[in-house]
């Protein structure tokens, strides 16, 4: 014959007995193990409960009735159901909830335990039913004995009871339904000693309602707190360092503590669900939800966070790839845990940070700004204080310091300015970006300088000379140098073409002295200026005199019966 004796939990007793036992025997252990039980109390470290709107039909409405629990070992057995006890329209409702999947290890939903911290976690969720009337208010209750023995800041944990609550306000008669926020799954939190810990707490509200998360006190019973061991409370249920202590923002979800020493705690929060009642212009708390959950603080994993990887491919921009994890909030707000150096000066402090955070605002790529940065080589030194207090994952580990090499490339550049310049005229040129850069050297092949830049904001100034050409600009940057250039095609260069002669050069162009023409010219040769001004005539010859003629660009022109023709020169003393 057998017998099952079967908590409202995650603990489940089967006493085998035969006729050869005496039934005094039976009853004895029966009762040895039923106190073992309760002294011993559970493996159930917390959970959360909370409900759903389905549907109304009249007066009345349909709920779900969701609860989710949390318990410390794995391959246990756990009961199949559980009840949800509901009060309100002066009427009390069992409601049975069922289990809606077969538990699961809460580390599949990166509840981050460290190596040395607690028990695998097992999530065992539940739902049930229930339809009441949509004029009164309703209060969800669940609770069971008992805690589990060791938590630090519950007073004699193991013979006080765990008791979870939600609520609905339907009476005020501002909406005649409710949706509470839904507590995203997690078994349980984690930290290490003297480091700073954020935990993103996610929920989701689908009504569209204002929330706010609140810490509140661990209950035994409704309206009842448990009793905390000294020096802890629902406002302090972490011993903290003073200047770190539990803070949980009410707006975001995000929890911080810094623990003071190694613990196991139970963290107790209330998500309120507010509508705007706009005949009392206020707010008003049409429901809320209720979660537990513990907090295992150890002295940590330790170890170091290597980085992967540091490259740039944006200018100005590094991106730093880590092999873990790191908390946003242990990274200080002037990111002093990063120097950037170049030719052995410092150029500061990383300006800005960016990262896809995840719900626990932990990210392992980070993107930082460089300040003064210049393309080329350059150094990023990797800091963490000496308490590994700064830049820290789960379990106590930090980035490690050290300092990486990386190259930053070169702004992309163009040149502006023609491709197509007129012969002997004079041609501006500008690189689209001088960011990033120390200086820039001008190279012109095919021309003549008109203006060289004297910074590197300046503009060059071209006069082309030859049928085609090239400027260069070659920017420096850190032990780098990247090159950019436009080439031209130069438009009307030597004479138009006559009947008898089909081209005539001018050489050397530009001319100091004398300007030797490839051809006799015949008849008498008139020099013009670019203003279409005539500066003198002279005799036709192939050795044209023009040492007295002022530095600028000419026209030789002279007609004979073959037609007009003209030579443009340069004359440079």
């Amino acid at each position: 014959m057998g017998l099952w004796i079967e908590s409202t939990t995650c603990f489940i007793v089967h006493l085998v007995y035969t006729n050869s036992v005496p039934m005094k025997r039976l009853l004895l252990t029966l009762m040895i193990l039923v106190s073992a039980l309760t002294a011993s109390a559970t493996h159930l470290i917390g959970g959360d409960l909370s409900y759903q709107y389905v549907s109304s039909s009249g007066s009345n409405s349909t709920y779900n009735v969701l609860l989710t629990l949390y318990c410390d070992l794995m391959g246990i057995q756990v009961p199949s159901t559980q009840t949800v006890n509901v009060t309100g329209g002066g009427a009390v409702y069992s409601v049975v909830v069922s289990q809606l999947k077969p538990a699961y290890n809460a580390g599949s939903l990166g509840a981050g335990l460290c190596t040395n911290g607690g028990s695998d976690i097992i999530v065992v969720e539940y739902a049930g039913q229930i339809t009441f009337a949509t004029t009164a208010n309703y209060t969800f209750s669940w609770s069971t004995c008992c805690r589990p023995n060791g938590i630090t800041s519950i007073a004699n944990s193991a013979s006080q009871t765990i008791y979870l609550e939600a609520k609905l306000n339907l009476a005020g008669g501002l909406r005649p339904y409710n949706n509470a926020v839904r507590w995203a799954p997690m078994g349980q939190l984690s930290g290490a000693v003297h480091h700073l810990h954020q935990q993103n707490i996610p929920i989701q509200e689908i009504d569209g309602d204002s929330t706010a998360l609140v810490l509140r006190p661990a209950l035994s019973a409704a309206g009842t707190s448990v009793t905390y061991a000294s020096g802890y409370s629902a406002a302090t249920p972490i011993n903290c360092n003073v200047s770190h202590p539990v803070t949980l923002d009410p707006t975001t979800g995000v929890l911080s503590f810094k623990p003071a020493t190694t613990q196991v705690s139970t963290l107790a929060l209330r998500a309120d669900d507010y509508v705007y009642d706009s005949t009392n212009a206020n707010w008003f708390r049409i429901g809320y939800s209720m979660r537990e959950v513990p907090i295992y603080v150890t002295t940590g994993g330790g170890g170091t966070i290597g980085v992967d990887s540091a490259t740039s491919v944006n200018p100005g921009i590094l991106t730093l790839y880590l092999d873990h994890n790191v908390f946003r909030g242990s990274i200080t707000s002037g990111l002093n845990e990063f120097e950037w150096t170049q030719s052995g000066v410092s150029s500061g402090y990383a300006s800005q940070l960016t990262a896809n955070w995840d719900t626990a605002v932990m990210a392992d790529i980070l993107s930082l700004s460089l300040p003064n940065a210049v393309s080329g080589m350059g150094k990023l030194i990797v800091y963490t204080a000496s308490d590994s207090s700064t830049a820290v994952g789960r379990c106590g580990s930090a980035l490690a310091a050290d300092t990486h090499t990386v190259h930053l490339p070169f702004v992309g550049a163009i040149m502006v300015g023609s491709t197509t310049p007129t012969w002997m005229s004079t041609s501006t040129y500008q690189l689209s970006s001088t960011a990033m850069i120390d200086s820039v050297t001008w190279l012109l092949n095919g021309g003549t300088w008109i203006s060289y830049p004297a910074t590197m904001s300046d503009p060059a100034e071209v006069q082309w000379t030859g049928a085609t050409g090239e400027l260069q600009a070659v920017r420096w940057g850190r032990l780098a140098a990247d090159t950019v250039r436009i080439q031209v095609q130069v438009q009307s260069v030597g004479i138009d073409e006559g009947h008898g002669i089909s081209k005539v050069y001018a050489m050397p162009n530009p001319a100091n002295e004398v300007l030797y023409l490839s051809e006799e010219p015949a008849g008498q040769m008139e020099i013009w200026n670019l203003f279409g001004q005539k500066v003198e005539t002279v005799a036709a010859a192939r050795q044209i005199p023009v040492a007295h003629l002022p530095n600028g660009s000419y026209v030789l022109r002279w007609k004979d019966d073959q037609g007009a023709y003209r030579v443009r020169f340069v004359v440079q003393h």
